[in-house]
């Protein structure tokens, strides 16, 4: 079920990571309400505006590898660059810890999303946007993941 329901969802929680990149936060922020809420009724939890707060740190990630990939396939690595290095400084070891990502997701899973996000930045360097693309939309594929198996817990 949680797959059928991430698949529904998703389109819902790409349309609000566009809009956190690219409107005003009000629209984000209703978007990413509705997504949530979605995904909420989809796995028959009871949603909560607490328990949505609780779960908002997990989607702006999903939100910055997503829409960063998007930048690279329109060319614009510089924004992607800026994006993808705050994510690099959120993941790596020690602030992953201090922010409480690897007590969410794990060691195992938080090291696979660093080590994308560094290789993709390596990648941009190199001039190689479209593999680093396809590094950052596999990292997004791995958070939209997690954030879904932690939805509601």
């Amino acid at each position: 079920m949680r797959n059928d329901c991430a698949i529904e969802s998703r389109p819902l929680f790409e349309e609000a990571a566009l809009s956190h990149h690219e409107a005003d936060p009000g629209v984000a922020g209703g978007k990413l309400g509705n997504a949530l809420t979605s995904l909420h009724r989809c796995l028959g939890i009871s949603s909560t505006p607490d328990a949505a707060l609780e779960e908002v740190e997990r989607w702006f990630s999903f939100f910055d590898w997503w829409y960063a990939a998007k930048l690279l396939e329109k060319g614009d690595a510089t924004r992607a660059w800026s994006i993808i290095m705050d994510l690099a400084e959120s993941f790596g070891l020690q602030r992953s810890i201090e922010l409480g990502i690897e007590a969410d997701y794990g060691v195992v899973q938080v090291k696979e999303l660093y080590d994308k996000t560094m290789t993709a930045l390596e990648h941009i360097q190199s001039g190689r946007n479209v593999e680093a693309s396809s590094l950052v939309l596999e990292a997004a594929d791995i958070q939209y993941r997690l954030a879904v198996e932690r939805t509601g817990s």
